[in-house]
């Protein structure tokens, strides 16, 4: 799925989590 291979990109710490906040504005930039 493209979104759990961007979620990796991310998820430097291989830890499953983000922090929202970056996640957030990150979909909001691709989907405006």
């Amino acid at each position: 799925v493209l979104l759990e291979k961007i979620f990796t990109l991310f998820d430097q710490d291989c830890d499953g989590i983000l922090r929202q906040d970056d996640w957030i504005e990150f979909l909001k930039g691709r989907l405006t």
